[in-house]
Formats: C-alpha cells, sequence, structure tokens
C-alpha cells in the first residue's frame, strides 16, 4: 500500500514539476517525504553497502514511476494548450505563479537583508540568463505554422496569422484582431552542442527541483527550453525515434544534477545562504524576460485572451502566495532519550 502511496505521491510531485513556479521541493514538504527523499537521493550512492540501501532503492523507484507518470501525463495538457490561442494565458499564469513563489523563496532564510554582496548575487543572476539569451540569439521557442501563403490580400485577411509565414512579399491586412503565433512541434536537432546543451539544461532544471521554493520548470523558461522539453515529454509515446535520444541526454543531466545538487546546493545554502537565496532569485525575475520573449510576437489585447490573461495571472499568483503559507522548514526527527 505504501508503495502505490508514493507513486501518487510522485505524480503529484511530477505534475508541479512540469508547472513554472511551483517546486517539486514544495510539494515534497507538504507531502512529508522532503527529508526522507532528500536521504534517499543523497546517500543512495554514497552508502551502497548501508543497510538502507534496498529501502531507498524501493522508495525511489516507486517515486520516480509516479514522477514520471506525473510530468508525461501534463506535459500532454500543456503542450496542448501551448499550441492554441490560450498560449498566452498560459504563459500569464507561470508569470503569475512564479511572481507569488517570490515571497517564498525570501522566507527560506531569516537573514534577507540586502547588502552589497547579495544584491550583486541577484544582477548576476540576471545577467547571465540576459547575456545567455543575447549569445543565443535570443529566438523564441515559438514556431510558426507553416501553410501556402495565398496571393489574394481579401483571402489573407482572413486567415489566423499563426497559419502564416510571412514574408516581405506577403500583403496582410485586417490582421490586428489576428490571434496569438501558434507552436509548431520540435524536432530536436541531433547536434552534439545542442545535445550538451540540453544535458546541461536538464542538470541545472533537476538541481533546482529540489530546492524548495525554486521550480525547474521556472529555471527551463529562463534557459529557454521549457516548450521544447514540454513538447518532447508529450509526443515521447508517438515521435519516439524523434525525441528519445535528446531526452535522453536530457534525463542523464537531470539524474547527474539531482545527485550533485543534494551536496553542492547544501554546501553553497549552508555557507553562503542568503547570497545563495539572492542569486537564486536573480534567476527567477529574469523568467519574466524569457516569458516576455515566448509570446511577445503574437501578444494580443482581443478581449476574451487578454481577460483570461489577467485572470491567469492573479490566480496563478494567488495559488503561488498561498503555498507560499506553509512553512518551509523540515521537521527534525526527534532525539530518542
Amino acid at each position: 500500500m505504501q508503495h502505490i502511496l508514493n507513486i501518487f505521491r510522485g505524480i503529484a510531485i511530477g505534475i508541479a514539476n512540469a508547472i513554472p513556479g511551483v517546486s517539486g521541493g514544495t510539494i515534497a514538504f507538504i507531502l512529508g517525504i522532503y527529508d526522507k527523499m532528500m536521504d534517499a537521493i543523497g546517500n543512495f550512492l554514497l552508502e551502497l553497502k548501508n543497510d538502507k540501501t534496498k529501502s531507498r532503492f524501493i522508495f525511489l523507484l516507486f517515486l520516480l514511476i509516479g514522477i514520471g507518470i506525473g510530468i508525461w501525463g501534463f506535459s500532454r495538457i500543456l503542450n496542448f494548450l501551448l499550441q492554441t490561442v490560450y498560449k498566452q494565458p498560459v504563459y500569464f499564469l507561470f508569470a503569475g505563479l512564479i511572481a507569488g513563489s517570490l515571497p517564498f523563496v525570501f522566507r527560506i532564510q531569516k537573514d534577507m537583508k540586502a547588502t552589497l554582496p547579495r544584491i550583486a548575487a541577484l544582477v548576476i543572476g540576471i545577467a547571465i540568463v540576459v547575456s545567455m539569451t543575447i549569445f543565443r540569439g535570443t529566438v523564441p521557442e515559438t514556431k510558426p505554422l507553416t501553410s501556402p501563403a495565398p496571393t489574394d490580400t481579401a483571402m489573407v485577411s482572413n486567415i489566423a496569422i499563426d497559419q502564416l509565414t510571412v514574408t516581405s512579399d506577403t500583403p496582410l491586412t485586417n490582421v490586428s484582431n489576428a490571434a496569438p503565433t501558434a507552436l509548431a512541434d520540435f524536432t530536436p536537432p541531433r547536434t552534439w552542442d545542442y545535445l550538451l546543451w540540453i544535458g546541461i539544461c536538464g542538470f541545472f532544471a533537476a538541481t533546482a527541483m529540489i530546492v524548495p521554493g525554486v521550480s525547474g520548470s521556472a529555471l527551463l523558461i529562463v534557459l529557454g527550453e521549457y516548450y521544447h522539453v514540454i513538447n518532447m515529454v508529450a509526443r515521447v509515446s508517438t515521435n519516439f525515434s524523434d525525441v528519445i535520444l535528446t531526452l535522453g541526454v536530457f534525463g542523464v543531466g537531470a539524474v547527474l544534477g539531482v545527485f550533485v545538487a543534494s551536496k553542492v546546493i547544501d554546501f553553497f545554502l549552508k555557507k553562503y545562504p542568503s547570497g545563495t537565496m539572492y542569486f537564486i532569485i536573480g534567476l527567477m525575475l529574469a523568467s519574466f524576460y524569457q516569458i516576455w520573449m515566448q509570446i511577445q510576437g503574437g501578444f494580443t489585447f482581443d478581449a476574451l485572451i487578454f481577460t483570461l490573461s489577467i485572470a491567469a495571472f492573479i490566480g496563478g499568483f494567488a495559488l503561488a502566495f498561498f503555498m507560499s503559507r506553509i512553512p518551509v522548514e523540515p521537521k527534525k526527527a526527534e532525539v530518542k532519550k
């Protein structure tokens, strides 16, 4: 029965990890398994001959099964929404969740007073994201769906702009109320540089996933790969051969990130706790820039879409802020007398 419960706990953590602004570590806290999860992750490989090795393996196995189910199932929903006119409200929801989770991050450490070194750490976090985006060419994840471009101007005016590949020779009229740009399915390039990059993304996303209050998916938005990963995960059952190599590399990076981060993050949070959190806050703030980059091309003030966008932002903020009220300190084991 405990194994079945761990699968459902894993599903909840997996769904949280697929949503930018919601931390899988936070959900683990809520479910009361954060300490056990961190112990199993941090000591599984280091204490293979320990009596607890078998129980740790079984616990992680069923938890990972649930996490995989949660990420895959929810990714299919997100992938569908991100390929419709509701892409803008979805990204506004993400922005609200990230904004609402900021108080949570500020409360993780007691001493979060702004000092010059801490502000510098925050600025460095933002600068890394912005400079990385510029270095990568600021290429949005979104790719317009293409179809033959009609030559008749009147015909073009009746077709949504997300169905066109716009060139300088294509006359457009009356497209001010067109739907936001739709996304095409992502076919990952099988080049060594992209595989290396996606592995790095997996490493850092997994690193963020195990820190309470920090979202791995939000970090993927920062890195510019959120939609790509969600799209590949959602299509793994239908386009296995196209995405399995890239997802495999991402998974290897994620596994390494989890095991390494459980030690590295622990070191930095113990030695430079407030500075580390300011750096993480800088990354989170930079995610708003990346979110804007994903919707700017098809941003619309259409009454329905814009209203849904504002409502989604407010709802996301309220949800994340409510979750931020949950105590983040892990329960300490009682000392046996």
